[in-house]
């Protein structure tokens, strides 16, 4: 029997080279596919996570999840329709879950969480865009802390008052724009203009200069190639992911369509970096009396130590021109959109905001706050349009997390959109109804949205790594919002309707056009009237406003209360 094995296995060294060469070939290739197979059977069948429900190819190859989010843009489409099929934990790849929010703000971002003499289930490096773990975003917890710290005083309620000038001068420039083109009778793309002036705040709050967009009616290069750049991060970290697969992504997506966008994504790189050595040189006060965020970063710290390196600044102001500009704006977009679509629920908010003022001027960063149905308009249209859809994942150190353990290593995703519209946290979940946030004292309170998880709603993520610029995101949509509506009616263009519907994102929304209509209000531009005959000059096209509009000034609590009165009083 053995010298029959012997003579098998000499059996090759009788072919000609070239044979020998093909057979070790194709042995090698059989061996890499029963590999292969032994690997998916194993990561279907028999891996710690084979219990958690998913799509079930998901399973085997992070690569279905990879494409859709970095190439094809549409997972964020898909991913409440996986949560609603398979429950609030869902397998996505061998070593990934999405994990609803209602559980994770919990049992993974909370500050609470303890295990395995760790704090925090750690970030993953290069997950949003490579070297992120060196910036806030994804830096190890003693070195967020330290960033953290200093960044705070940057985001505070007395730097926030210092900084309100500064961002009622560029909203003032937008409300310019916008009544310009009113009296024209042209159409606005409003998410444009948005971008045009929240760009120009987030520049002259980190460099001491805007980036004059709404002064040219147009985007700074910087801003014309940040949306390119974000296609580049989404390609280079595909690439990062699969190497071995690049060629294959070279042909399916195209080598130009790809090196356009890395290249326009180091070539945004430079000129950030020019931009922060140019304000860097400044000092740290640009001028006398003058902070801006670049201030904080430059300051030292009580033990007389840099609170940042030159090399933290410039990798983290660039995060801190797009986080503080495009979701803000796109947020607006978002509010601008719905709302129009929903002219019923638009008209109690016009009323709110000119019942409550009697000029522009008086609109600020302070009194905008005491608007209920404006906060109840932007908290649903985060809800239902979150501006940062995949918060970066967690991994996991080995863990329980609802009563199952979750291996070492393991990714932990939540999809803002999957946990904003799971119908088990939100009545009517696939509706705008800004009314779910309304108190109870308010008249168009509604009870059935007491049912509602409200601890689920973490727009700008949770626990000590959430958003530090929350505050002054809010702000801004506030007093945009009110200062747009104070003076302008509006409607969507005829087209608009798949707006949202047809949006791909690759960690942001796509930047698509927003077409709107504007016309100047007369009564409430320059109107001498009293405040009630604003009101009832207000042009809406509704058989019911005449009804409605009575009906809640009959439910004001004091006789001769106007409404305006009545929300900031409540």
């Amino acid at each position: 029997m053995f010298s029959k094995l012997w003579e098998i296995l000499q059996a090759p060294l009788q072919y000609s080279r070239a044979h020998q060469v093909k057979l070790a070939f194709g042995v090698l290739i059989s061996a890499l596919v029963v590999l292969r197979i032994i690997l998916i059977v194993y990561r279907l069948c028999f891996h710690p996570l084979s219990k958690y429900p998913g799509p079930k190819w998901w399973g085997a190859s992070d690569l279905f999840w990879l494409w859709r989010t970095n190439v094809r843009g549409t997972y964020t489409r898909e991913a409440p329709a996986l949560q609603r099929k398979y429950g609030n934990i869902v397998r996505l790849g061998p070593d990934r879950l999405m994990v609803d929010g209602s559980i994770a703000w919990t049992q993974i971002f909370s500050l609470s969480v303890k295990f395995h003499r760790m704090d925090e289930f750690s970030k993953v490096p290069n997950q949003l865009f490579p070297g992120d773990y060196k910036t806030i975003v994804a830096a190890p917890k003693d070195e967020h802390r330290r960033m953290r710290r200093q960044l705070n005083h940057a985001f505070s309620d007395a730097a926030l008052k210092e900084q309100e000038d500064i961002i009622g001068l560029y909203v003032g420039k937008l409300i310019d724009q916008l009544e310009r083109m009113a009296e024209a009778g042209e159409a606005a793309d409003i998410t444009t203009w948005l971008n045009y002036t929240t760009f120009d705040i987030i520049g002259d709050l980190t460099f001491a200069e805007s980036f004059h967009n709404l002064e040219d009616s147009s985007f700074h290069p910087y801003m014309s190639g940040f949306f390119r750049a974000i296609r580049g991060f989404a390609y280079s970290r595909m690439i990062l992911a699969k190497p071995h697969l690049t060629p294959f992504f070279l042909v399916f997506v195209g080598w130009r369509e790809i090196w356009t966008a890395i290249s326009t994504m180091l070539e945004n790189l430079k000129l950030g970096d020019a931009k922060v050595k140019a304000r860097m040189a400044m000092g740290p006060e640009p001028k006398e009396g003058r902070r801006d965020f670049m201030t904080y970063m430059m300051r030292e710290t009580r033990d007389g130590q840099p609170g940042f390196s030159e090399h933290d600044i410039i990798k983290n102001s660039g995060l801190l021109i797009g986080a503080g500009s495009e979701t803000t704006a796109s947020a607006v977009s978002g509010f601008f959109f719905f709302a129009g679509m929903s002219p019923e629920k638009l008209k109690p908010l016009v009323e709110e905001v000119r019942s409550t003022y009697k000029s522009e001027s008086e609109i600020n960063l302070v009194n905008t706050q005491h608007l209920p149905y404006l906060r109840a308009c932007i908290e649903e249209t985060l809800r239902v349009y979150p501006t940062v859809v995949e918060i970066p994942p967690r991994q996991s150190p080995g863990s329980m997390l609802e009563g199952n353990w979750v291996p070492r290593g393991t990714l932990l995703h939540v999809n803002q959109l999957a946990t904003m519209r799971n119908p088990n946290s939100f009545v009517d979940p696939e509706n705008w109804c800004p009314e779910r946030w309304l108190p109870k004292t308010h008249p168009l309170y509604t009870p059935c949205f007491e049912a509602d998880n409200k601890a689920a709603f973490k727009p700008f993520s949770y626990g000590p790594r959430d958003c530090a610029g929350k505050n002054l995101a809010y702000s801004e949509m506030r007093l945009m919002i009110s200062k747009i509506l104070y003076g302008l009616d509006f409607e969507l263009v005829p087209g608009q309707e798949r707006w949202y519907a047809d949006k791909h994102v690759w960690s942001v929304w796509e930047n698509k056009p927003l077409n709107t209509s504007y016309l100047a209000d007369g009564v409430v531009c320059g109107s001498s009237g009293g405040e009630h005959d604003q009101l009832d000059r207000l042009n809406y096209d509704r058989p019911d406003y005449d009804s409605n509009h009575n009906a809640l000034r009959n439910q004001h609590p004091a006789a001769g209360q106007t409404f305006g009165e009545y929300v900031v009083g409540n």
